[in-house]
Parts: C-alpha cells; structure tokens; sequence
C-alpha cells in the first residue's frame, strides 16, 4: 500500500508540474524558466511546511505523509531540479550569462527561503507550548529543531 500512496501522489505531483510550467510559459514566455522556478520555490514551501511538524506529532496517517511528502512532493519538485540544470545550460549556451546566473542563483536561494519561510509558518501556526514537546525543541524565531537537525528524521521515507 504504501508504493500505491506514493506512487498516485508523484503521478499528480508530475502532473500539476507539468501544468504549473505550462501556464508560467503561456502567462510570461518561454524566453525564461519560470514555471520551473515557480515549482522549486512552491515545492520548498511547502516541504518547509511538513518539516516543521514531525511525524510523531501529529496525528496524519503514514500513508498520506508518504503520499503527500514522497509521492506528491517528490513527483512535483524532483524533476525541475533536473529542469533547472538544462534550461540554465540552454540559456548559457544562448550567451544569456546573467539570466542562467540568476535562475541557479535564484533557484537556491528562493528554494531555501521557501523552507524557512513554510517552517516559519507552521511553527507560528501551531504555537511554541502546543507543537515543542521536547526540551530540545525551542520556539525561538529560527526553524524548529527538525529542520535545522537531521531533516531526514521527519520525513516518511520508507514508514
């Protein structure tokens, strides 16, 4: 069962890709990875987000976790990290030297600041007392313990 969870998530995660890149080429041309750009920074987001709650504490069944963070997650940002090599590699190749600096550049840069910015979030959303139940978890404005330590710990690979 737990193939099946993230294997319907990564064929909508890929599929909303697809569309989210497609109507970033239709809305802003095609002369500029922005779809991809827009994938990366929603998918940290909101990856970001599900860091800053751990899996034991809260009460979401493994199997929409694995969907949700491996399946949907992974099928909707994997590939534009792969995307993004390719259309930075075509713009340099194109003699568009500032524009593939700026997406790799933006690319990690916005990236993160989406997991920070979705970590953030939910450790406002849920409140210090409520969600920090363990003494070496602190609410001090940085990201909860899971994201700034051992990130790999919250995720549902292989629950």
């Amino acid at each position: 069962m737990r193939y099946v969870a993230v294997g319907a998530g990564a064929v909508l995660g890929a599929t909303l890709r697809y569309a989210v890149t497609n109507w970033a080429a239709g809305h802003w041309g095609g002369e500029f990875p922005y779809g991809t750009l827009l994938v990366t920074v929603s998918g940290a987001f909101v990856i970001g987000m599900l860091l800053a709650v751990p899996a034991k504490q809260t009460a979401v069944d493994p199997l929409v976790r694995l969907f949700v963070a491996t399946g949907f997650l992974g099928g909707y940002t994997t590939f534009s990290a792969y995307a993004y090599a390719w259309e930075a590699l075509t713009l340099a190749q194109d003699g568009a030297w500032s524009r593939a600096l700026f997406y790799v550049g933006g690319s990690n840069v916005l990236g993160l600041a989406g997991v920070w910015v979705g970590s953030q979030l939910m450790t406002l959303r849920g409140g210090c007392a409520e969600r920090m139940s363990e003494a070496r978890h602190q609410c001090r404005g940085g990201p909860p313990a899971a994201v700034g330590r051992g990130v790999m710990r919250s995720l549902p690979i292989g629950a």
